[in-house]
């Protein structure tokens, strides 16, 4: 039995044992380097970009607004991608990351509160659409969802004991997709894939410019150096490239 086909067998092991490993919600869990991808922005730098959560129709998230628990509240993006917020209306918050949408709130508050403290914070996630294309044995476009643990209950009409609600609240553990579960989901690689160099694209924040960035991913550092940063979170939207293999 030849090296590789090897691999594909440990690769088959793996997925079964890493598929119901648990992760915290809001944790550090992405450590790849992105890049801006070629067709958004001509240039010969490398900057290394931040991969990060960016909000859309389906989600839900709760704005705390510190020592005025009066205005604090949870909400909801709505399929056209906005929120509707009582006080100043209606904003397009589809795309925006949680800090994004911080400070445009920030901003729209300082007419009617003097100088407003906010977090945002997602409490419910929407499911993960996105597409496999190359080697695989059923290249398509799947679904994944995040799969949370019961998250504690709040009572968002006590408005007096909201603020001590939030203060104290445990993020919930969760089953967040990942590459492995993507990849999974395609029925296995076809005998010419490239697993040293999976291209993972997906959409950037509107703060770092827009438009997309990627990285490559190498399936074969984990076998070889249990690099398990390779098994990276996938967002809705991303497009993940199984090459083939010129050997």
């Amino acid at each position: 039995m030849s090296k590789k086909s090897n691999l594909f067998n440990i690769l088959g092991i793996i997925f079964l044992f890493l598929y119901g490993s648990n992760e915290v919600l809001g944790s550090s869990y992405q450590n790849s380097i992105f890049k801006k991808e070629p067709f958004v922005e001509k240039s010969d730098q490398k900057i290394d970009l931040k991969s990060e959560y960016l909000l859309g129709p389906g989600d839900s998230f709760v704005v705390i607004f510190r020592g005025l628990p009066i205005f604090t509240d949870e909400y909801s993006v709505s399929r056209e991608g906005q929120t509707y917020f009582p006080e100043i209306g209606l904003i397009n918050v589809e795309g925006l990351t949680s800090l994004e949408l911080k400070n445009i709130l920030l901003e729209k508050f300082q007419n009617s509160i003097t100088n407003p403290d906010i977090e945002v914070l997602v409490t419910k996630y929407r499911p993960v659409t996105f597409t496999l294309v190359g080697e695989l044995q059923k290249p398509g476009l799947y679904t994944l969802n995040y799969e949370i643990d019961k998250a504690p209950q709040i009572d968002m009409k006590n408005k007096l004991k909201l603020q001590d609600a939030f203060n104290n609240y445990q993020v919930p553990f969760a089953r967040i997709p990942k590459l492995f579960d993507a990849i999974k989901l395609g029925n296995g690689f076809t005998e010419y894939a490239n697993l040293s160099a999976i291209k993972l694209v997906r959409k950037n924040s509107k703060s770092q410019g827009g438009g997309r960035i990627s990285t490559e991913l190498n399936l074969i550092s984990l076998l070889e150096e249990g690099d398990f940063s390779q098994n990276i979170t996938i967002h809705d939207g991303d497009t993940i490239f199984i090459r083939k293999d010129n050997k």
